[in-house]
């Protein structure tokens, strides 16, 4: 910058304006200033003009050099060259602009109806706020360059909402803001499996994404005791693809879960609309008890065909599968239903098994999954008659008297692989094959 005095010389120097103008302007120029025929006198004597403005001209681009403030030179149709105010210092005008330094991520239900804005301001004083959708107008004042707002767009339609900030006198818009809108709380779906009734211990949960759900919380107990509509309890909240587990300590019986979810935009399902899920947690097998047979120890000629088996069941309704295997596997199966009395039974036809050890089970099933196999009775099939060695009777074929009856003696039979002999029969009869003069009777096993 020059030194004052030097400006003030210099502006004293410079503020006189040159012109050169020709006769014929001069001679149109009436009612002249003394200055303007100072000018004419000036004029008149061209060589005089010329040497000053030269002068003017060195004296004016020194100073450029030097770093004076530049002054703006230009040339007037009129009155030819002028000095004055360079473009730098022209005043220029003030533009309003508004820039925002605080805003949402995005609008839910929680803050719909106060949504929170702010920034910077410059060259304007009164802003006004348009919402899309939405027939109020916000008005809020920019306060040593920084502006705030708290807006409702409760009314605006779930979607794209826009914010329009516009100066107040002229209705410009200085900035538009575009949020997405989202207050529809989302419905937590359970992602894994719980059967009514049950004998899993361990609990395991997690959330259904495909329903919008990106978050969940949790929480389980007895039936009677766990209200879902309480806060308390209830874990922190998961990803949707987080498997969680618990035990059930609290033994066998009715349980409850309770389930709540969060979306993308925050907005939590309330407690008093959790998912409930209950169920029955059962841990104990059924119970098979023998109760009767139409033989425990021997299946022979004559049970074979019928030989019945009854049990006492524990799980009424559900059935039970008996099962009557012979020595090599062989198998015949019988489903009967465990009535309301529990006592389950069923007749086999034994004749297709092999002879030799029996082993009749039953096996039952509960809701829960639950299971028991029961061996309830293991009797010896043996459906051969006894076969004698010989069928002659040493000394029968005479008569003597009663005092000297003769002796009647036999070789004793054999039961190959059967339950062998326990005892000998005898009989009279006038035919061989049917003691039609004395029954058979007991004499003992040899």
């Amino acid at each position: 910058m020059c030194p004052a005095r030097f400006q003030f010389v210099l502006h004293r120097l410079l503020n006189p304006l040159f012109y050169f103008e020709t006769d014929r302007v001069l001679n149109l120029k009436k009612n002249r200033s003394l200055s303007e025929k100072l000018r004419t006198n000036v004029t008149k004597k061209g060589e005089s003009l010329n040497v000053l403005s030269l002068l003017t001209l060195t004296i004016f681009l020194n100073l450029l050099l030097t770093g004076c403030t530049p002054v703006n030179v230009s040339l007037n149709s009129e009155f030819g060259l002028s000095l004055g105010k360079s473009p730098s210092e022209e005043q220029t005008t003030n533009v309003p602009k508004i820039s925002v330094t605080s805003q949402p991520l995005y609008i839910n239900k929680a803050n719909s109806e106060q949504i929170s804005f702010a920034g910077t301001c410059e060259n304007v004083t009164n802003i006004q706020i348009k919402i899309s959708n939405s027939t109020t107008n916000n008005s809020i004042i920019c306060n040593a360059g920084n502006w705030s707002a708290s807006l409702d767009a409760s009314t605006a339609y779930d979607g794209s909402v826009s914010f329009e900030f516009l100066d107040g006198p002229t209705s410009e818009i200085l900035k538009t803001i575009s949020l997405e809108k989202d207050t529809v709380p989302p419905v937590a779906l359970l992602g894994t499996t719980i059967p009514a009734v049950n004998s899993n211990v361990m609990l395991s949960v997690s959330a259904d994404s495909m329903t919008g759900v990106s978050n969940y919380s949790y929480k389980y107990g007895i039936a009677t005791t766990t209200d879902c509509s309480v806060a308390a309890g209830y874990s922190a909240y998961f990803n949707s693809d987080d498997v969680t587990s618990s035990s059930l300590d609290g033994g066998d019986g009715n349980y409850k879960l309770c389930l709540i979810g969060k979306d993308a935009f925050e907005n939590e399902q309330s407690y008093t609309s959790a998912t409930v899920i209950t169920w029955q947690l059962d841990t104990v097998a059924p119970v098979l008890t023998f109760l009767s047979a139409t033989e425990t120890q021997y299946i022979n000629s004559s049970t074979q065909a019928a030989f019945s088996v009854a049990i006492n069941c524990s799980e009424s309704g559900r059935n039970v599968s008996f099962t009557a295997t012979d020595k090599d596997e062989l198998k015949i199966t019988h489903d009967v239903a465990c009535p309301a009395g529990g006592v389950a039974s069923t007749t086999f036809v034994l004749n297709s098994l092999a002879e030799g050890p029996v082993i009749f089970r039953a096996y039952q099933e509960d809701l829960a999954g639950n299971t028991n196999l029961q061996t309830v009775l293991t009797p010896l099939k043996d459906a051969t008659a006894p076969i004698f060695d010989s069928l002659t009777v040493s000394d029968g074929n005479y008569y003597s008297s009663v005092a000297q009856s003769p002796v009647v003696s036999w070789s004793t039979a054999s039961d190959g692989i059967g339950s062998g002999v326990s005892e000998f029969q005898v009989g009279f009869g006038d035919s061989g094959t049917v003691p039609n003069i004395k029954n058979y009777f007991s004499v003992g096993t040899s």
